[in-house]
């Protein structure tokens, strides 16, 4: 289509120039001729200019059809498994310490176990939050970049109440303070966090919509 576009431009061009010489050569023996060749020159010109403009039009949609490969390469190869690996540790980090903990209090873990495992796993969110600043956009641009950032804050920050969260609790151990108060308080730091990290969520769906991604 490039092709035929670049040669019925030229042609077109090409009969510009032929008419239009031809039509002052005529102007002044055959007014009628000339007049005729002028028309044609007309018609040359409209067809040059459109197919001029189909064949910018083809560069630009082929030069855009190239930026979105090269981003979905760096999406998929690049980007995504860097998000996807901090996400598995943040999941992790809620299942097999967090929650394990939080729930085997005054049963199968003391308070003092307990009280040490928070000094962990608040050390755990922190690098997590390092990990995830240190994420590459690599090669997305525009709308994707946009998503991407948005990923990075939404994350860094559901992270960073989530280990506000730990923190609230070694205060609520170190003071054996269980009541309904400090209880609400850390239900709502961590419905905080949740909301963040839905946000985050909503943020992936949306790269990989625009990559035609099918999330595992």
């Amino acid at each position: 289509m490039d092709n035929f576009l670049l040669l019925l431009s030229s042609v077109s061009f090409v009969l510009v120039l032929v008419y239009m010489y031809r039509y002052f050569r005529l102007i002044k023996t055959d007014k009628q001729l000339a007049k005729q060749k002028l028309q044609r020159a007309g018609i040359s010109l409209y067809v040059f200019i459109v197919s001029f403009i189909g064949l910018g039009m083809a560069f630009v949609t082929e030069e855009k059809s190239e930026v979105y490969s090269v981003e979905k390469e760096s999406y998929i190869n690049d980007v995504k498994p860097q998000m996807d690996k901090v996400v598995k540790e943040f999941d992790r980090l809620w299942e097999e310490e967090f929650k394990s903990t939080l729930n085997g209090i005054g049963t199968t873990t003391n308070i003092s176990t307990a009280y040490g495992r928070m000094i962990l796993l608040e050390v755990s969110y922190e690098d997590l939050e390092n990990q995830i600043h240190e994420i590459s956009a690599g090669k997305l641009t525009g709308y994707n970049k946009k998503q991407f950032d948005k990923f990075k804050t939404n994350f860094s920050t559901a992270t960073k109440i989530r280990g506000a969260a730990v923190n609230h609790i070694q205060t609520v151990l170190n003071k054996g303070d269980f009541s309904p108060a400090e209880m609400d308080e850390l239900e709502s730091i961590l419905s905080t966090s949740e909301t963040h990290m839905l946000s985050a969520a909503e943020n992936i769906e949306q790269l990989n919509k625009s990559f035609v991604v099918v999330q595992e």
